[in-house]
């Protein structure tokens, strides 16, 4: 070294003490810089804001004000190798912001999380408690990535402007309707009474009824029906939501399905906020007693003195009272006489009994007539029974037999005559408490064990072949 800094400066006089301290600094700068280049070649910044972005895509960009946490936990933004351990960590700021330092050209998964990891850890848990999700996750400026999960995949060897969109979701307010309910012309239940509420942490508290919000509406249960805009809504499971746009709630139908033992009926809602997220759980619409009345029964049998039609309710609202009509063909009807509600009030809980006498087909000739009740509603309302239709030449007694009465360790039933009998026995709220079915019952005999049936006036329901009914009340005794 000494001799070829003599050859470079011929007029110098270069001793070796001199020339070593050079070479020592020379040597530690040249070291030192190409340290640096290796650093800034091998490594590079990832860095962002966490948006509170309650838009959401809407706008095409991922915007709002910057958060560090949510309902009180702090945030976090993590480098996750593809073998899913956590290579880098950064506590998100004050103001929404942070920075990671990852090796360049490797493969990662930049991730947001609430949960506190330490490097090296394996499969942490990404995202956000349930009541926030993701509307994107990208580089700045753009509207992210198109899979909202909380997770940026990267390989790049310069530095990237990666941001996170969240939003909390909205939440609703499960209600319940209860007596008195409003119903249309063709007995569906109205909502006017602004059941659907809910609040969002960026949109505020919506206007009660949520007009021209989006909602998901979630099938009713009981083989229930729900009608937007006089349209049936369908769903392809209970799970799956149909959504409504621009939702008005007096545009909101509910009819009931097939009778059943329930008095309360209920559905699922779930709002959509601005950002176009849903609620995490639906909200709950309970409906009590959505009928005005709950018919149990309605029968009819030829008789000497014309047509007897027999029917029973186990609950009323609101009942003006019953329209009998009658029919030639089951298809043109027309209006024979009237039945008002048992109850001054046409509200009760308890069971009502009605009966009706149609003479006037001793003077017809046909063989077989069909009956119907319309049930009429103090507000004008009305809905129909199911069609039964009777024979006239069938005058004989051949309704069955049941004995004794008042019973108390069994009773007995007989002259049961047809292809397929159902009958039961229901207490005077409408519990069905004994049920039964007998196939090819020509001339068959029954008995009922009461042993375990408690003491009290009961009324026995019986169904032949689908066409006659039969109701006929039983005391049952202390056994």
């Amino acid at each position: 070294m000494l001799h070829h800094y003599k050859s470079l400066f011929p007029n110098k006089v270069i001793t070796r003490s001199k020339i070593l301290p050079s070479i020592k600094i020379s040597a530690a700068i040249l070291l030192l810089i190409f340290s640096k280049s290796i650093t800034s070649a091998q490594t590079i910044s990832i860095s962002g804001t966490i948006h509170d972005d309650g838009n959401g895509s809407r706008n095409g960009i991922m915007d709002g004000p910057g958060i560090s946490s949510v309902f009180g936990q702090q945030l976090y933004v993590y480098a996750i190798d593809n073998s899913s351990v956590i290579k880098a960590k950064d506590t998100v700021k004050s103001n929404g912001t942070y920075s990671l330092l990852a090796n360049a050209n490797t493969g990662y998964s930049i991730s947001l999380s609430s949960s506190s990891y330490q490097i090296n850890t394996s499969n942490p848990n990404i995202g956000l408690p349930g009541g926030y999700a993701s509307t994107g996750e990208g580089t700045t400026g753009s509207v992210g990535d198109g899979v909202p999960d909380f997770s940026i995949a990267i390989n790049s060897n310069s530095n990237l402007s990666m941001d996170f969109a969240v939003d909390a979701r909205p939440a609703g307010l499960a209600d319940t309707l209860n007596p008195p309910i409003h119903f249309d012309s063709i007995r569906r239940v109205i909502f006017t009474d602004s059941l659907f509420q809910g609040s969002d942490l960026e949109d505020g508290t919506y206007t009660p009824g949520l007009a021209g919000r989006s909602i998901d509406l979630y099938q009713a249960t009981n083989g229930d029906s729900l009608f937007y805009n006089d349209t049936l809504i369908l769903f392809s499971s209970s799970n799956t939501a149909t959504r409504i746009n621009n939702f008005h709630d007096s545009l909101l139908r509910f009819k009931t399905g097939p009778p059943s033992n329930s008095l309360t009926h209920q559905f699922g809602f779930s709002i959509v906020d601005n950002a176009g997220v849903p609620e995490q759980v639906p909200n709950t619409i309970l409906i009590n007693s959505p009928l005005p009345i709950t018919l149990l029964s309605f029968s009819g049998s030829a008789q000497v003195e014309g047509t007897h039609l027999n029917w029973s309710t186990t609950s009323e609202i609101s009942n003006t009272g019953f329209e009998i009509q009658r029919s030639m063909n089951g298809m043109d009807f027309e209006k024979i006489g009237w039945q008002a509600s048992n109850s001054v009030s046409g509200t009760t809980n308890g069971l009502s009994n009605y009966e009706y006498l149609d003479g006037t087909i001793l003077s017809m000739n046909n063989t077989i007539y069909y009956y119907r009740l319309r049930q009429i509603d103090r507000d004008g309302a009305y809905t129909y029974s199911p069609i039964i239709s009777v024979n006239k030449s069938s005058t004989k007694s051949t309704d069955p037999v049941i004995y004794p009465n008042p019973a108390s360790r069994q009773l007995t039933i007989s002259n049961l005559s047809g292809t397929q009998i159902n009958m039961n026995l229901v207490n005077n709220v409408g519990t069905i408490v004994y049920k039964h079915s007998v196939e090819n019952g020509a001339d068959s005999r029954l008995v009922i064990d009461l042993s375990t049936i408690p003491a009290g006036n009961y009324y026995l329901n019986i169904v032949i072949d689908g066409t006659r009914h039969i109701t006929q009340s039983v005391l049952i005794l202390n056994n």
